[in-house]
């Protein structure tokens, strides 16, 4: 095994970065089918032992819905 692999054996925290692409539809609004997913996902990895922290600010795609713009 390389030694990159064996450093991800042994990861216990993971910290997973989603944009506003994630978070958001192509309209704007919450991707709450997505997000669902991605709780059930972290869930998962909970349950597998991991400790996961989920960073996001979703600014941009706030920022965007109040101003009404489609695109930035």
């Amino acid at each position: 095994m390389d030694s990159s692999r064996a450093f991800v054996k042994d990861v216990k925290r993971l910290i997973i970065k989603v944009g506003t692409a994630v978070v958001t539809r192509s309209d704007g609004r919450l991707a709450v089918g997505r997000l669902g997913t991605l709780c059930e996902q972290v869930k998962e990895l909970n349950s597998n032992g991991y400790e996961v922290i989920l960073v996001t600010s979703g600014a941009v795609g706030v920022g965007r819905q109040r101003l009404r713009y489609r695109n930035l």
